[in-house]
């Protein structure tokens, strides 16, 4: 505790010398990020991270999953999907982030995943729950253990494995931009279901925000 009067003086004269002042979006260890709209206003979605740029969308005000994406080169604004899909660049100074804390790896967090031809969907509920829905038939996995991420690669590649029965899928997660037709979202995802048949490997994209 002695040292906390210094370090409350170097903050504010910091803020004095450069107008800095902290901010959970620069502190956030790491993209893709889960925000909600603040400031009690709609926000608009710009084609390119400039003020002048043109609307392509919306953010409803009450919006409280929007998955950030990628950050412009100063850092003042995010890569979303706008209401209707429209992908574009939003002020963060218009959101404010749900859940800064870095985690152990992405499955600790509320995924939804998905990927056509064929059509599948795939949700990772941060307790451990898992249900994927495929060639017509739902079924919930239990994870055989904890996820776990590629001690080298940083924030990089991550995979997950669980079983139903003599089913079992192994999910491989990489946090980076994934641009179906329909939108931009956080992760690509790998999928390899094993069964008694031929094992069937299938690919698509994830998001923090419900679909």
């Amino acid at each position: 505790m002695k040292h906390l009067p210094k370090f409350i003086a170097f903050w504010g004269m910091l803020v004095v010398l450069t107008g800095f002042i902290p901010n959970t979006v620069w502190a956030r260890a790491y993209i893709p990020g889960l925000f909600k709209v603040a400031g009690g206003k709609v926000q608009n979605v710009r084609k390119s991270p400039d003020a002048a740029s043109e609307i392509v969308g919306t953010l409803a005000l009450d919006r409280k999953s929007v998955e950030v994406v990628a950050l412009s080169e100063d850092r003042e604004w995010g890569l979303v999907n706008s209401d209707d899909l429209s992908i574009g660049w939003v002020s963060l100074q218009g959101l404010e982030q749900v859940a800064p804390d870095p985690v152990a790896t992405d499955f600790e967090r509320d995924l939804y995943c998905f990927g056509g031809e064929p059509f599948w969907t795939l949700v990772s509920i941060a307790n451990g729950g898992i249900t994927l829905s495929y060639e017509g038939e739902t079924v919930e996995y239990k994870r055989s253990f904890a996820p776990l991420r590629a001690q080298n690669r940083g924030f990089g590649q991550q995979v997950m494995v669980a079983g139903a029965g003599k089913v079992e899928i192994t999910g491989f997660l990489m946090p980076q931009q994934c641009r179906p037709l329909e939108g931009v979202f956080g992760f690509h995802f790998d999928l390899l279901r094993r069964s008694k048949g031929a094992p069937v490997l299938l690919s698509g994209c994830c998001t923090l925000g419900e679909m």
